[in-house]
């Protein structure tokens, strides 16, 4: 299916290719050099930059069809430059056959006519892309892999038009209860009771600092929940505690505890920005990547 731009839009898209395909000269060379010293990740953030710019360039014009490519081109990339996927010689070579495809695309809409729907070939070799990345997937926690299918789920969701979603919001719950496992807790020589209920009654220290109220506040979003208590203020504590934690931790020399801190401040703001209503089962998830923490936090002993 195509549709037929206008003089005015015309210009405007030839502009963007010209540009568009200039930024993409440089980058088979750009992957070619993460490939041989990720360690330097000029290289990767600069292919990332390109790619980005394209869809949301392309977005503004109407160009669905680049915009689509360009954004499931970008998410590989840009889990390729958080670390989560390694470049192997596989994803770098289907990478670059993503990128000449795009600049293909890039051609054709000079020609005026343009698609609205990626055909076989594009969608064909975006499953490439995908296969070729899940075959460096460097291994990720339990809680990284369950947030990020519940923001795609959510994001679904968030475009559907249907009006009774019960049934996505089952497929939440079966996420939830296919990626739940059970973590041993690190136990202090006291044997420290790990649910948030028993915890806050409990003190805590971060090196000589005593951070009691603070911890509290965090435990308190999980209590509210437990007993069914919960209200969005909560959540807001949470957010600014876990922030101030993080902060303290880091400046500490604590980097460990500083990025848990973080890390459950993005897992809730993710949660909380979608279309999702948090929950016990939900919540759970944030609740079993910092509770051992909180745990090795304790600095009294148990009455």
């Amino acid at each position: 299916m195509t549709e037929q731009t206008t003089e005015n839009s015309q210009d405007l898209i030839t502009d963007f290719v010209e540009e568009a395909v200039a930024s993409l000269e440089n980058v088979p060379d750009q992957l070619e050099q993460h490939l041989q010293n990720p360690e330097d990740d000029s290289a990767i953030n600069g292919v990332f930059r390109a790619v980005h710019s394209i869809k949301g360039a392309a977005g503004f014009l109407g160009l669905t069809v680049i915009k689509t490519f360009s954004h499931s081109l970008e998410n590989t990339l840009d889990d390729v430059r958080q670390g989560k996927l390694e470049l192997s010689a596989d994803l770098l070579r289907v990478s670059i056959e993503c990128i000449d495809m795009l600049d293909e695309m890039l051609a054709n809409t000079m020609e005026g006519e343009l698609d609205t729907e990626l055909g076989h070939v594009e969608s064909d070799l975006l499953e490439r892309l995908q296969e070729a990345a899940s075959r460096c997937q460097l291994e990720r926690s339990n809680e990284e892999v369950i947030l990020e299918e519940i923001l795609a789920l959510a994001d679904e969701l968030s475009k559907t038009k249907e009006a009774d979603t019960s049934a996505w919001v089952q497929r939440v719950y079966s996420l939830v209860e296919k990626h739940s496992v059970e973590e041993e807790i690190a136990e202090t020589d006291d044997e420290v009771d790990a649910t948030a209920d028993k915890l806050y009654q409990r003190k805590f220290s971060l090196g000589s600092t005593d951070v009691t109220e603070k911890v509290q506040a965090i435990l308190a979003l999980f209590v509210a929940m437990e007993r069914g208590e919960y209200k969005e203020e909560h959540a807001t504590v949470f957010l600014s505690t876990c922030d101030e934690l993080s902060k303290q931790a880091s400046e500490s020399g604590n980097q460990s505890l500083g990025k848990a801190f973080s890390t459950a401040c993005l897992d809730l703001s993710t949660i909380l920005d979608s279309p999702l209503d948090l929950d016990v089962n939900l919540l759970s998830v944030i609740w079993t990547s910092i509770s051992s923490e909180l745990c090795a936090m304790v600095s009294d002993t148990p009455s």
